[in-house]
């Protein structure tokens, strides 16, 4: 479970970035982001929930 955490951060770090962005803006600024970034993120936090054991629905 290691190894593949380590691989989807590798793989998906630009994901991590707008997740990292997506909260610190919602805390302080106004930021908006496009369907291309919504799609991603959702998809790589399931494969993320699903690492570790969470229904995503």
């Amino acid at each position: 479970m290691v190894a593949l955490s380590i691989r989807l951060s590798n793989e998906k770090w630009y994901i991590i970035d707008i997740l990292e962005d997506a909260y610190t803006g919602a805390r302080y600024f106004v930021r908006s982001y496009g369907e291309k970034e919504y799609v991603e993120a959702k998809n790589f936090m399931e494969v993320v929930f699903q690492c570790i054991g969470i229904s995503s629905t």
